[in-house]
């Protein structure tokens, strides 16, 4: 929770010392997928907010939340397994225009994964939780290709529990 707090704070601080005189905001929804060992691709959603200053340099925010759930029967031994993944994550970077189409940023943050289990083996029975919190990163380009809509395309990344989760994300945003 202390790193969350002071990770929006420094968001907010860069936001606030930028200048405003020709600043363009952009707001992305999109869809989230990961490579997770053990899973078929968990699926989820990104959100980006891209904050572009007068200057070349601007600063971006991105959440992510990702799910996915398996369940394995075995006749033979009449038992059924239940696993399932959460993940979420929140970063921020900075991110630099090229020109009024191109930008490219770099985002360090947070990634926070759950897994709750379930064994049911006829007359022995198990279930529990575990969770970790993990540094994240990523990168990205946010193509602005007609005025006003924006596509942004990313990667992010982290460990946890000693399995990496490697996601892609692809979004359609807003520019204002």
């Amino acid at each position: 929770m202390k790193k969350t707090t002071l990770l929006l704070s420094t968001l907010i601080a860069c936001a606030m010392g930028m200048s405003a005189a020709q600043a363009t905001q952009t707001v992305s929804l999109g869809y989230a997928q990961a490579k997770v060992d053990g899973f078929k691709d968990p699926k989820g959603i990104t959100a980006k907010y891209h904050y572009q200053g007068d200057s070349a340099l601007g600063i971006i925010g991105s959440f992510t939340y990702l799910g996915a759930k398996e369940d394995y029967y075995d006749r033979d031994f009449n038992s059924n397994d239940t696993t399932k993944i959460k993940y979420y994550s929140l970063m921020a970077g900075p991110s630099y225009r090229f020109n009024d189409v191109v930008s490219v940023y770099g985002l360090a943050g947070i990634g926070h994964g759950k897994v709750d289990w379930k064994y049911d083996y006829g007359a022995f029975a198990d279930s529990g939780s575990e969770k970790e919190t993990r540094f994240a990163y990523g990168a990205g380009i946010q193509i602005t290709p007609v005025a006003n809509w924006a596509i942004d395309i990313g990667y992010e990344g982290t460990k946890i529990y000693e399995t990496r989760v490697d996601g892609f994300n692809i979004g359609v945003g807003y520019r204002f």
